[in-house]
């Protein structure tokens, strides 16, 4: 639902600890967005990108150490073309991005090693009306 209902210029922070799907995530918005690249976890290249409907900005801040290396990606540019952007582990450098975005935070879930939960908090911009379409 999310990769069909992201325009161009969106943010979304991904939020969670290891293991806890981010990633898988991503994988899911990348066939909403008519990607059919293998979609891989940037964790060493930092930066992926992938063409689709709308081209897939795929970043990985785990680690980063302070704000000004984020800046290094240029996210502002990304945002400004008809690209999108995903970024793992936003919370290690919260200063370096500014709404408007919408983060989704990920937990384990249970008993249930397959179970997550996931937490999706609109910033500013349309993400509150836009949360409908993505979560009924």
């Amino acid at each position: 639902m999310v990769g069909r209902a992201l325009a161009p210029g969106d943010l979304v922070l991904l939020c969670g600890e290891i293991g806890a799907g981010k990633t898988t995530f991503v994988k899911g918005v990348a066939a909403g967005l008519e990607i059919t690249d293998s979609v891989v976890s940037p964790t060493f290249m930092l930066h992926c990108v992938y063409e689709g409907r709308l081209t897939l900005n795929h970043l990985d801040f785990y680690r980063l150490d302070d704000a000004s290396e984020a800046l290094i990606f240029g996210l502002d540019e990304m945002l400004d073309s008809d690209g999108v952007a995903l970024v793992e582990w936003a919370d290690r450098v919260p200063s370096a991005l500014q709404p408007p975005y919408l983060e989704i935070a990920f937990e384990l879930g249970g008993g249930d090693p397959d179970e997550r939960v996931l937490t999706f908090t609109p910033a500013a911009g349309d993400w509150s009306e836009r949360l409908a379409e993505i979560v009924p």
